[in-house]
């Protein structure tokens, strides 16, 4: 299979070329397209990041959920041998769709098995959820929507509201912070309760500053 040729239709969203790459293919090298795809180099669009990314990465932060449902039918990163990725490494993708506040794309990938407590260098999927919806507050009400759906969607998959990131805050504390009442209710009522209970009662850090609330801005 030419792993180039898949990249780009991925990327350029054609999803006819897509199946049919898919389609012709063994479940082997089907298994082997999203780690392929991180060592594909050459031209790429100026919106993805510099480092490889896996092929759910591309779909989720795109927001093409054609794409993205093409590759999930087609068990690409989600075979019964490769779905602990999508607990792993791979979890990344479940990052991307909530900082691209695409709930469509999250809502696949969680249904696919995808980890709610993803988490990087920002925090968790949820910070990051959480963060897109305070910068979409004022300025675009559709978006911001979507992103309160995304965390929703992960509360609903087990997120934890109280997991602290790097600096010591925690999802619920950025929503009380930003006094976002909508954000509130959806933690408070949607949280695993064993979960939110100590959420609730856990103190915010002693350096807390409102600006911490949202540093999520890519």
């Amino acid at each position: 299979m030419d792993t180039n040729e898949v990249f780009s239709a991925v990327v350029g969203r054609r999803c006819e070329r897509l199946g049919e790459l898919l389609a012709a293919s063994t479940p082997a090298a089907v298994a082997e397209l999203s780690e392929a795809a991180r060592r594909v180099r050459g031209a790429r669009p100026t919106w993805l990041a510099a480092q490889p990314r896996t092929l759910l990465e591309l779909a989720a932060g795109a927001g093409a959920e054609d794409v993205l449902r093409l590759l999930l039918e087609f068990g690409v990163c989600v075979t019964p041998e490769l779905r602990t990725r999508l607990r792993g490494r791979d979890a990344n993708a479940v990052m991307t769709a909530s900082r691209a506040a695409s709930a469509r794309c999250l809502a696949m990938l969680l249904a696919e098995g995808a980890t709610a407590d993803a988490s990087n260098d920002e925090g968790s999927a949820l910070h990051v959820a959480i963060s897109k919806a305070v910068g979409f507050r004022d300025k675009r009400a559709a978006r911001y929507d979507e992103a309160v759906e995304c965390a929703a969607l992960l509360l609903r998959a087990g997120a934890d509201p109280g997991r602290r990131s790097v600096s010591g805050i925690s999802p619920l504390h950025s929503a009380v912070a930003c006094a976002d009442p909508k954000l509130v209710a959806v933690l408070l009522s949607l949280g695993p309760p064993h979960l939110l209970r100590a959420a609730v009662t856990a103190p915010m850090p002693e350096t807390f500053e409102v600006a911490d609330a949202w540093p999520i801005t890519a």
